[in-house]
């Protein structure tokens, strides 16, 4: 009987120095698992972005230099292709870039929408923000990330 109770005694031990190892390696898992996901989100919304800059082109980028929000005044296009990012991201604070390109190269031009551009050039819309920590774990190591993405599409006015 007294055997008995020592070999209870060490699976309660060998829990307890296994369960805490065990938490840190599934907090580990969800927060690369949330980090790939928002990226992928991230991507998504610049997509979305493009998609609705190369069909609504006219005004989103009257810059050569790059219209950034929020330290630029965006144009009223460009609210919306903010509005169209904000909408995949759900709530975390972002800033964008609309920028438009000939169809070859990788000079940055106005971006305007009429013969001449509809079907050769491209517009480009980047997205950055920064993503807290998720668990302890990464907090624990300092970890944040900046997310960023960018897509290009042909201007289809």
């Amino acid at each position: 009987m007294h055997h008995g109770r020592d070999q209870r005694g060490a699976a309660l031990v060998e829990a307890a120095l296994v369960l805490p190892l065990l938490m840190l390696f599934v907090l580990g898992i969800v927060d690369l698992g949330m980090w790939d996901y928002q990226t992928s989100q991230t991507s998504s919304a610049a997509r979305d972005g493009a998609r609705y800059a190369s069909v609504d082109v006219i005004g989103t980028d009257k810059c050569l230099a790059p219209c950034t929000s929020p330290t630029a005044t965006p144009s009223a296009d460009n609210l919306e292709v903010k509005s169209a990012i904000a909408a995949r991201l759900h709530g975390p604070a972002f800033t964008f870039t609309v920028r438009c390109l000939p169809k070859t190269g990788t000079t940055y031009k106005p971006c305007t929408a009429d013969m001449s551009t509809v079907d050769r050039d491209r517009v480009e819309v980047s997205v950055v923000w920064t993503r807290p920590a998720m668990t302890f774990v990464s907090r624990a190591l300092g970890a944040s990330q900046t997310v960023k993405s960018t897509s290009t599409m042909t201007i289809s006015g």
